[in-house]
């Protein structure tokens, strides 16, 4: 009877110990098309694999974009983000030009997100429709 008891305490040793994610909030501006929109991004990184998913917020704006990427360790201590940032449902158009019509076009474009966390501070650009702005998040959480 004790080695049944003692079966699942041996397995129960070599499953991995459950890692706590922590939850990165990091709050600034970037100029977008002439414009100062502020931002905050959401992320929980998973610390054995790198990767990171969350939610990038437009506070100008109330817009809202998924993130999904990675976080990973630089040589020199900083960490290096990559992050596409993909627009949540929202509004979509339909079109028909000459009997060929488009569906479900949304309304808001897909980002995405790169750069470098040195301590406190995230300094990257954001690349919009081709277009790549300058911006610097700092962490408030």
């Amino acid at each position: 009877m004790k080695r049944l008891l003692l079966l699942p305490l041996l397995v129960a040793a070599c499953a991995p110990a459950a890692q706590p994610q922590a939850v990165q909030v990091y709050e600034g501006e970037a100029t977008v098309l002439l414009r100062p929109q502020q931002y905050r991004l959401t992320l929980t990184v998973n610390p054995l694999t790198y990767d990171a998913k969350g939610v990038m917020e437009n506070r100008s704006s109330g817009d809202r974009f998924s993130a999904t990427g990675t976080l990973l360790p630089a040589p020199d201590g900083s960490q290096e983000l990559t992050v596409k940032l993909e627009a949540n449902a929202g509004p979509s158009a339909r079109f028909s030009i000459l009997g060929f019509g488009l569906d479900g076009l949304s309304a808001k474009s897909d980002a995405f997100l790169s750069g470098t966390v040195k301590g406190e501070l995230l300094a990257g650009r954001l690349r919009v429709n081709a277009l790549s702005y300058p911006l610097t998040l700092r962490r408030v959480r």
